[in-house]
Protein backbone atom coordinates (compact mmCIF):
# COMPACT_ATOMS: atom_id res chain seq x y z
CA UNK A 1 0.00 0.00 0.00
CA UNK A 2 2.85 2.35 0.86
CA UNK A 3 4.49 1.72 -2.53
CA UNK A 4 1.21 2.39 -4.31
CA UNK A 5 0.79 5.70 -2.47
CA UNK A 6 4.39 6.67 -3.29
CA UNK A 7 3.83 5.81 -6.95
CA UNK A 8 0.62 7.87 -7.02
CA UNK A 9 2.41 10.86 -5.46
CA UNK A 10 5.25 10.57 -7.96
CA UNK A 11 2.82 10.44 -10.90
CA UNK A 12 0.92 13.43 -9.54
CA UNK A 13 4.14 15.43 -9.18
CA UNK A 14 5.26 14.51 -12.70
CA UNK A 15 1.91 15.48 -14.24
CA UNK A 16 1.90 18.76 -12.29
CA UNK A 17 5.37 19.64 -13.56
CA UNK A 18 4.42 18.74 -17.11
CA UNK A 19 1.26 20.86 -16.96
CA UNK A 20 3.05 23.86 -15.44
CA UNK A 21 5.60 23.93 -18.27
CA UNK A 22 2.99 24.89 -20.85
CA UNK A 23 3.57 28.49 -21.76
CA UNK A 24 0.90 30.15 -23.82
CA UNK A 25 1.58 33.39 -25.64
CA UNK A 26 -0.92 35.94 -26.86
CA UNK A 27 0.01 36.60 -30.47
CA UNK A 28 -1.33 39.14 -32.94
CA UNK A 29 -1.19 37.78 -36.49
CA UNK A 30 -0.96 40.69 -38.90
CA UNK A 31 -2.12 40.11 -42.46
CA UNK A 32 -3.71 41.68 -45.50
CA UNK A 33 -5.29 38.29 -46.27
CA UNK A 34 -6.22 36.57 -42.99
CA UNK A 35 -7.94 33.60 -44.66
CA UNK A 36 -4.88 32.79 -46.73
CA UNK A 37 -2.49 33.12 -43.76
CA UNK A 38 -4.74 31.03 -41.52
CA UNK A 39 -4.73 28.30 -44.18
CA UNK A 40 -0.93 28.56 -44.38
CA UNK A 41 -0.70 28.23 -40.59
CA UNK A 42 -2.94 25.16 -40.75
CA UNK A 43 -0.48 23.57 -43.16
CA UNK A 44 2.22 24.15 -40.51
CA UNK A 45 0.08 22.50 -37.84
CA UNK A 46 -1.02 25.71 -36.10
CA UNK A 47 -4.72 25.63 -35.31
CA UNK A 48 -6.38 29.03 -35.29
CA UNK A 49 -9.90 28.05 -34.30
CA UNK A 50 -10.51 30.85 -31.81
CA UNK A 51 -9.31 34.42 -31.82
CA UNK A 52 -10.22 38.07 -31.79
CA UNK A 53 -10.34 39.70 -35.23
CA UNK A 54 -9.26 43.33 -35.10
CA UNK A 55 -10.17 45.67 -37.97
CA UNK A 56 -10.05 42.81 -40.48
CA UNK A 57 -6.25 43.04 -40.74
CA UNK A 58 -5.16 41.10 -37.66
CA UNK A 59 -6.28 38.36 -35.33
CA UNK A 60 -5.18 37.81 -31.72
CA UNK A 61 -4.78 34.19 -30.64
CA UNK A 62 -3.26 32.16 -27.82
CA UNK A 63 -0.58 29.69 -28.91
CA UNK A 64 1.42 27.06 -27.06
CA UNK A 65 5.21 27.09 -27.29
CA UNK A 66 5.18 24.40 -30.00
CA UNK A 67 2.55 26.24 -32.04
CA UNK A 68 4.52 29.47 -31.69
CA UNK A 69 7.63 27.72 -33.01
CA UNK A 70 5.65 26.55 -36.06
CA UNK A 71 4.28 30.09 -36.54
CA UNK A 72 7.85 31.39 -36.65
CA UNK A 73 8.72 28.83 -39.34
CA UNK A 74 5.70 29.79 -41.46
CA UNK A 75 6.84 33.30 -42.32
CA UNK A 76 3.48 34.82 -41.35
CA UNK A 77 3.84 38.30 -39.80
CA UNK A 78 3.07 38.42 -36.09
CA UNK A 79 3.60 40.42 -32.92
CA UNK A 80 3.98 38.93 -29.43
CA UNK A 81 1.45 40.74 -27.23
CA UNK A 82 1.95 38.70 -24.03
CA UNK A 83 4.97 36.39 -23.84
CA UNK A 84 3.81 34.28 -20.87
CA UNK A 85 0.07 34.32 -20.29
CA UNK A 86 0.25 32.37 -17.00
CA UNK A 87 2.68 34.87 -15.41
CA UNK A 88 0.77 37.82 -16.82
CA UNK A 89 -2.53 36.53 -15.42
CA UNK A 90 -1.06 35.69 -12.01
CA UNK A 91 0.37 39.22 -11.71
CA UNK A 92 -2.86 41.05 -12.47
CA UNK A 93 -4.05 43.19 -9.56
CA UNK A 94 -6.62 41.53 -7.36
CA UNK A 95 -10.09 43.05 -7.57
CA UNK A 96 -10.77 42.46 -3.86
Amino acid sequence: MKKLLSLFCLLFLFSSLTYSQKNYKKIKIISDDLRSDIELLRSYGVTVDEGFIEKGKSISVFLSASEFSRLQQSGVRYEVVIDDWDSYYKNLPSSF
